[in-house]
This record gives C-alpha cells, structure tokens and sequence, in this order.
C-alpha cells in the first residue's frame, strides 16, 4: 500500500511540474508575441545570454531588457511559432521557434534552467 501511495505522489508532483513547464513556455511565447520585454525580464536568470543580429553576449537582466527592446522596436512580432521543446544535460529545458517580422523569419532558441523559483531563462537567441 506504501508503495502505490508514493507512486501516486511522484505522479502528482511530476505532472504538476510539467505542467509548470508548459504553461512557462506558453507565457514566454505570449511574451514574446507581444514584443512584452518586461514580462520576458520577469522570466530571466540573474544574467542572461542573448543573441540578435545586433548584440551577442551575456547581460544583466536590464542590460538585456534593452537588447530585447532594440531589435523588438526594429522587427515587431508578426508571427511567433513554437517548434518543439526538450531537455538538455542538468536539467536544461530548450524551446525552438520561429519569429516573423515582416519578409524576415528568425529562428530563435531558448534555454531554461531550473533554480529555486523554477525555470528561469538563461538564453535568448534570434538568429536569421
């Protein structure tokens, strides 16, 4: 009886923290849809690495709430699709997507890890 209990709460917890997983991933997309660069930070590591056509290095979350702010002001969000997810080695989530503004398409990456608040983006990149 002990050990289907104990299933049962591994079950539960496990399918709550995917479930966790996948409503992050569904609010980051909604972020980034809407050029929302403040409700992106919200969602940074302490630094984070992000990559455009502009700028390529590892930043404060201010720092990269401006990067963010720059290319979305120059390449407003027309279309943002969500490609597929996995794990990484440690625990990593990555997310791969496509993002269209205007004739261009860029393929952004981005890769989540795990900390005391749950998952936290730790890179962004939009790539041509």
């Amino acid at each position: 009886m002990l050990g289907l209990r104990t299933f049962g709460i591994t079950f539960l917890l496990i399918s709550g923290l995917l479930f966790a997983q996948e409503e992050l991933v569904d609010e980051i997309a909604k972020s980034i849809k809407s050029n929302s660069v403040e409700a992106l930070t919200n969602m940074f590591d302490q630094s984070v690495e992000v990559v455009t056509p502009y700028a390529d290095g590892v930043y404060s979350q201010k720092q990269a709430a401006q990067v963010l702010k720059a290319f979305f002001s120059k390449h407003p969000c027309d279309e943002f699709k969500l490609g597929h997810t996995g794990n990484s080695s440690g625990g990593s989530k990555f997310v791969i997507a496509s993002y269209i503004s205007g004739d261009k398409e860029y393929r952004v990456s981005l890769f989540l890890k795990t900390s005391g608040k749950g998952y936290l983006i730790q890179g962004l990149s939009f790539e041509d």
